[in-house]
């Protein structure tokens, strides 16, 4: 290994390893950050930089530290990312495909395939086994959904609801103004007709008016 080359953090089967920049690229590890080796090797003779230097010579597996795992993580089959990885090239289905099929970033299911699940529910999960013909559930694991799936649907209930009523409450605005719009109309057609009756009342009795002058002379 070039000792100028730099190290980063990476995610490989679940957990954080620190490996050259090469290695992870080589193997299409998600990069978490990067490290530069200049800094190291001018303060090589530094306590630091000797411990930093252990690090480098130290085995693959003690670099590993497991990732937080959530609660679908535990109720799935153990390296259920390797059963996906396996799967998805024994269909000839590239990360993109299979990111496409199910809604989500190349990332993502790069993340996947290294153990990390982005979200504590079993939505992107159930979409990975619909697409690619899978089980990745625990024996005695339903399909229920975890609290964190239950509470992400009530939230997305609740704005469902809150928009609902918004709508309903604008219906009824709407009908309340055209119905004062209709009788607002209705009094004015009738406001018309009044006078109507009223002109036509004030010219019958000019016209029978007229009519007496008449028979008088």
């Amino acid at each position: 290994m070039d000792n100028n080359e730099n190290m980063v953090d990476a995610i490989d089967e679940g957990a954080v390893v620190r490996v050259s920049e090469s290695y992870a690229k080589r193997e299409g590890l998600p990069i978490l950050r990067s490290f530069s080796d200049s800094g190291y090797i001018e303060s090589k003779e530094s306590k630091t930089s000797r411990k930093i230097e252990e690090v480098k010579l130290a085995p693959f597996e003690t670099l590993r530290k497991p990732l937080r795992s959530n609660q679908v993580t535990n109720s799935l089959v153990g390296n259920f990312q390797w059963i996906v990885s396996k799967k998805r090239r024994d269909l000839g289905m590239t990360r993109r495909q299979l990111a496409q099929n199910v809604g989500v970033s190349e990332q993502e299911v790069k993340l996947i395939e290294n153990g990390v699940l982005s979200s504590d529910d079993f939505i992107v999960v159930s979409k990975i086994e619909k697409s690619l013909g899978l089980n990745l559930r625990k024996e005695g694991i339903s399909n229920a959904p975890p609290i964190a799936t239950l509470r992400s649907v009530a939230s997305k209930s609740k704005v469902s609801s809150n928009y609902k009523d918004k709508l309903e409450k604008r219906k009824l605005e709407r009908d309340f103004r055209r119905n004062v719009e209709k009788s607002n109309l209705q009094t004015e057609v009738q406001k018309e007709s009044d006078e109507l009756d009223t002109l036509d009342v004030f010219e019958s009795k000019d016209l029978l008016s007229d009519e007496l002058d008449l028979f008088e002379k």
